[in-house]
């Protein structure tokens, strides 16, 4: 994992650090018919107050978004009830629909961001596709590590989820 990671360190990584969301997910979007609006800008609200003024890479609020993608078709799927009443082969090409959509959404909504930001790409995005890997990676296992310490207290259906999301993600480096 330190070979997967370690490049965090090795190097001063290039883009600016802004302040961002701190909290960002579906749940923090409004659909208002032909707007969207994002709401809640205070951050994370387990983190003390100084936390939730840092500067942060941008990639942090992608990576909350991309996170929940992921967490909205496993609750799909996990709410989608009927599970004695499908075959294997049926909730397997349930499970593949899920992640599929999960991640049409997520390379959908990079691809905006950067659309979006267009020439200030260059200003405060990291410069290679490496670096947006590499710190992409870090936030999304913050946020899946995140996502099992809130699940602790709740049903272990979402718990298992949260858990099996976070090793899939420490192994796929």
């Amino acid at each position: 994992m330190f070979a997967r990671f370690g490049g965090l360190l090795a190097r001063p990584l290039s883009g600016l650090r802004i302040r961002g969301h701190g909290d960002f997910h579906l749940g923090q979007i409004l659909l208002t018919g032909d707007d969207l609006l994002i709401v809640a800008f205070e951050g994370e609200p387990d983190r003390y107050l100084e936390a939730r003024r840092l500067k942060v890479s941008p990639l942090l609020d992608l990576a909350g978004m991309i996170h929940s993608f992921r967490s909205a078709a496993a609750s799909a799927g996990v709410w989608s009830g009927g599970e004695d009443e499908r075959s294997a082969e049926q909730r397997a090409s349930r499970e593949a629909v899920l992640q599929a959509w999960s991640r049409w959404m997520s390379v959908t909504f990079i691809a905006a961001y950067r659309e979006t930001a267009g020439e200030a790409n260059a200003a405060f995005l990291p410069d290679s596709i490496e670096e947006w890997a590499l710190l992409l990676d870090a936030f999304l296992l913050e946020q899946a590590i995140m996502d099992v310490d809130s699940r602790l207290a709740g049903p272990p259906d979402r718990l298992a989820w949260s858990l099996r999301y976070a090793l899939d993600l420490l192994e796929a480096g």
